[in-house]
């Protein structure tokens, strides 16, 4: 007789849909712990762009579960704006220099 641990395991039970959960819970439990992890950090941005930029290799986000991920962006937006990323010459001390010029001083005046 085999240990009850090298038994093969059994498939679970599919869930029934809670009350208590989201659309993207149901859904996407992938992405929703995704989040979860990185709530709060400047990345959770960049993750939520490549999502709306899928290149169609993962399943489709149902239209319920995107209107979750809509709002939990827009919030994580306002919590933590996404910054721009920083210039290899801004690292090293060499800031650009601001034009204050008017670009308009190069064309020739009309007569």
């Amino acid at each position: 007789m085999k240990p009850a641990y090298l038994s093969p395991v059994k498939e679970a039970a599919p869930l029934a849909k809670r009350a208590d959960r989201s659309a993207l819970e149901e859904c996407h439990p992938a992405i929703a712990h995704a989040i979860l992890l990185m709530w709060g950090y400047p990345e959770m941005n960049a993750y939520f762009d490549r999502l709306w930029l899928a290149d169609g290799t993962r399943t489709p986000i149902d239209p319920e579960a995107m209107s979750d991920l809509m709002l939990l962006s827009r919030v994580h937006q306002v919590l933590v704006p996404q910054r721009p990323a920083r210039s290899l010459g801004s690292i090293h001390g060499a800031a650009p220099k601001s034009s204050k010029r008017d670009v308009w001083d190069e064309v020739p005046r009309r007569r």
